[in-house]
């Protein structure tokens, strides 16, 4: 049977898909492109969800135009006169909506036209196994998909409901920067918007209850790098820190606590809650559909992304696999296509690569060395430094470096780490390489364009032959 067939029923088969963020909008395409009848339901932000209207998109615009006011004041070249005026927080705020308004309006477009599609704005429910009640009516579709996302939560500390908090959405509603500003934990797309806050003028300070800036999954050199990067931009790092109290203090905040066991504090105009995320599932009714939770409150599924409801499947931040929009997309349509399809697939890629929309930015795909060797690869590691690249100092930026992973007994890449200009177009090439199981002989002959980034790659491949 061709990948293109449905079920075989006397109509096509009807997906229903809850959730029109970055992963429910691909899985609905997908579906929709294949053959089905999809109802998606969005409530809450516009469509696109997070990543479009308040993550990585917004994030990685602000951070272009704050890169842009930082070089006005900090020329790369001698010979470059430059000059630059205070940066109008309010007007980059409704730029940034202007073009996030403008996505969403490309979906919004595609799913009205789509005669596959019905787009219904309103939540959905289950009234029981069968039925998702939404838009005052009920629909009984053949299969489901849930991508309904995650929202804010507050971190236990005392006085927080008195001292309200922002978030990346409230930060945007603000018509002036706050001249300070701390971020409670990190994670990438915090890393980038603290980095842009400060180059727009904010003096801003991470706090974490980890004992490192970065998720484990970076490894501690990366985790060196980049914790020095934002350093080097004036943003404090503090981490190992107990958060207790908080209070209003002169015009601005308090927060009380530890750091490293001993007594702390820090002020600040305003703060904002990062990553206390929990799957928005409380209205779905899923008690009443038979799909059960983890402890963590994660929706439960197999490897196919199956829920303990054969008819229903789930994908993105209510399963709680993956931190990345694009990762979470890709799973999405791969429970779009396990849902309408008669066959199942499994499968977690490890050739999704992601990016941290910093300056320089960071990007990588696979293994890390620690990964790769619990996942049984015997690994040794390549790093070329930019500082020896010709390319680096024509481009005024010698900072970063290329890291490869192989394995041993392969030669195949398995891994790679970019802090890199433009780490997010070179990644894909390295992605390709892990996705089809290229050796590092095979990268180390590749010929790139003269005085380019990319002949970093081929340079850090040579390295494991010559050694």
């Amino acid at each position: 049977m061709a990948e293109t067939d449905i079920e075989s029923t006397s109509k096509p088969l009807h997906l229903a898909v809850i959730g029109g963020g970055i992963a429910g909008c691909a899985a609905a395409s997908w579906a929709a492109a294949h053959g089905a009848r999809v109802t998606l339901f969005n409530a809450g932000l516009p469509l696109g969800g997070s990543c479009i209207h308040v993550g990585t998109f917004p994030a990685r615009l602000l951070m272009s135009a704050a890169t842009d006011h930082h070089r006005s004041l900090h020329p790369r070249f001698d010979g470059i006169q430059t000059n630059a005026e205070t940066p109008d927080w309010k007007s980059l705020q409704a730029m940034r909506r202007q073009r996030s308004d403008e996505l969403r309006g490309h979906y919004q477009q595609f799913f009205s036209e789509h005669p596959n599609v019905e787009l219904v704005h309103g939540r959905a429910t289950f009234s029981d196994q069968e039925t998702i009640y939404g838009d005052h009516r009920h629909f009984k579709p053949d299969r489901v998909l849930l991508t309904p996302g995650s929202h804010s939560l507050w971190p236990d500390i005392s006085g927080i409901q008195d001292v309200t908090p922002l978030t990346f959405r409230t930060l945007g509603e603000l018509s002036k920067l706050p001249e300070s500003i701390v971020l409670l934990e990190s994670n990438d797309v915090a890393i980038a918007y603290a980095q842009l806050l400060t180059r727009l003028g904010s003096q801003v300070t991470i706090l974490t209850r980890r004992p490192r800036l970065l998720q484990e999954e970076h490894g501690p050199d990366i985790e060196s790098a980049m914790t020095q990067l934002v350093e080097d931009d004036g943003i404090g790092v503090a981490t190992d820190v107990e958060l207790t109290e908080v209070s209003s203090h002169g015009d601005g905040v308090r927060l009380v606590g530890t750091r490293s066991s001993h007594p702390a504090h820090w002020d600040a105009e305003s703060y904002l809650v990062v990553d206390h995320r929990q799957p928005r599932i409380e209205e779905l009714g899923l008690d009443r559909a038979n799909v059960e939770l983890t402890e963590q409150g994660f929706i439960v599924i197999d490897e196919t992304l199956q829920t303990t409801n054969p008819r229903i499947f789930a994908a993105g931040d209510a399963i709680g696999r993956n931190s990345h929009a694009y990762a979470e997309a890709y799973d999405a349509i791969l429970a779009a296509r396990n849902a309408i399809l008669p066959s199942r697939t499994a499968g977690h890629s490890t050739a999704i690569p992601f990016t941290i929309y910093s300056d320089p930015q960071f990007a990588g795909v696979g293994w890390n060395e620690v990964l790769a060797k619990r996942s049984g690869f015997e690994t040794d590691a390549s790093t070329y430094p930019l500082e020896h690249l010709p390319a680096a100092h024509a481009l005024g930026c010698t900072r970063g470096f290329i890291k490869l992973i192989r394995d041993r007994r392969s030669d195949h890449l398995v891994g790679a780490r970019i802090l890199a200009p433009h780490a997010s177009e070179l990644i894909m090439e390295l992605a390709l390489a892990v996705r089809y199981g290229l050796t590092i002989s095979e990268l180390a002959t590749m010929i790139h364009p003269p005085i380019s980034l990319g002949e970093a790659i081929a340079r850090a491949a040579r390295a494991f032959i010559e050694s």
